[in-house]
């Protein structure tokens, strides 16, 4: 099995500024057809960073980080292609065979397989310099290069940004057959939902305490489970964007408030909100509309609600029941438990 193993790491870039403490993460595969995990957190809760931990770049102040099998070989794909622009594209690719204590892993019938995989023979006999080669065959020539010493483990930090939809598919569906065809273990960071449900057979995820600014854990689960039950509000609010509709709430017993200032959050899916008449529901005023979206807020709460269609674009306020099954959230941003709640006569959730 191929694997990487981070136990209880501390690292800091300043003494006040403490990103990773005691932070343990097994990310692993099986020894067969490949496996892609992807990494995700929110912006600035340290992907690049982790990336960097693994590879060596960045040493833990404590902890350790361990390998398998033994003296793995890692290859790295960066977000922004480091090409050489003194080499030719074709001398670019074949650098690690002449320049790399891991030469003897180069090998020219793989290399020659990878070029027709990768659909990238034309670009390397033809073009003469790598200020020729658009951005999705920068990122072609980059990742064959690193995949020309057979690594075992492949790390890839968002190696689609600014790429377009096309040039992204492209890449991506020839990243999953190459992982298959040489038995990878990837570890794929990216913001975007949409890459990891493509990419990957899991979702790593950092879990950052919202109220310390700490990474508590990294949360890994299959692609679906995911999905289904986000372990913090970052993550919510990267699956459900634009319609991210998070209420914040307050508890009385067994009555739960929308509340401008809450001890916890739940999550409101659309088969939790019902429009309805004045005297039922819950006024929402309208923020703007734009016909594809339509955005209301709550004036006590602050509670946004965006929908998408044009039923509600022309009205200047919304009525709305909000009952069912609710992810909860605490303070500190992190998934605690599941709700069944139900709207009362007094636009009051309690509990069911």
């Amino acid at each position: 099995m191929k694997s990487i193993i981070l136990e209880r790491i501390d690292f800091s870039y300043s003494k006040k500024d403490q990103l990773f403490k005691d932070l343990s993460l097994e990310l692993g595969a099986p020894d067969k057809n490949g496996h892609v995990t992807a990494l995700m957190g929110a912006s600035g809760s340290g992907k690049t960073t982790l990336l960097k931990l693994m590879l060596g770049v960045l040493m833990p102040e404590k902890g350790h980080v361990q390998f398998a099998p033994s003296g793995a070989v890692f290859s790295y794909v960066p977000q922004e292609p480091v090409l050489f622009e003194h080499l030719s594209p074709m001398d670019n690719a074949k650098y690690f065979s002449y320049a790399s204590k891991l030469k003897n892993r180069f090998n020219d019938e793989q290399f020659e397989r990878l070029v027709d995989l990768l659909e990238i023979r034309k670009i390397l006999e033809q073009r003469s310099h790598v200020s020729e080669l658009s951005g999705g065959q920068k990122q072609r020539l980059s990742l064959l290069r690193a995949l020309s010493i057979k690594p075992d483990i492949l790390l890839l930090d968002e190696p689609c940004t600014g790429l377009d939809a096309d040039v992204k598919f492209a890449f991506l569906t020839k990243l999953h057959e190459l992982v298959t065809e040489l038995n990878l273990f990837a570890v794929y960071v990216t913001h975007h939902i949409e890459e990891a449900k493509f990419i990957g057979n899991d979702i790593a995820f950092l879990v950052k305490d919202s109220l310390t600014g700490k990474i508590e854990s990294i949360s890994r689960q299959p692609v679906e489970e995911f999905l289904k039950t986000p372990p913090t509000l970052d993550a919510l609010r990267i699956i459900s964007f634009p319609e991210i509709n998070i209420a914040g709430v307050q508890k009385d017993g067994d009555i739960t408030k929308l509340s401008a200032s809450p001890e916890s959050f739940i999550s409101l899916a659309s088969n939790n909100i019902t429009f309805t008449e004045k005297k039922y529901g819950i006024a929402f005023s309208k923020v703007f509309s734009t016909g594809t979206y339509a955005c209301y807020r709550h004036r006590e709460s602050q509670t946004t609600l965006t929908f998408h269609g044009g039923h509600t674009a022309l009205k200047d306020e919304i009525y709305v029941k909000i009952s069912g099954t609710f992810p909860e959230y605490g303070k500190n941003g992190i998934y605690k438990q599941t709700l069944n709640l139900y709207l009362n006569s007094n636009m009051e959730l309690s509990n069911e």
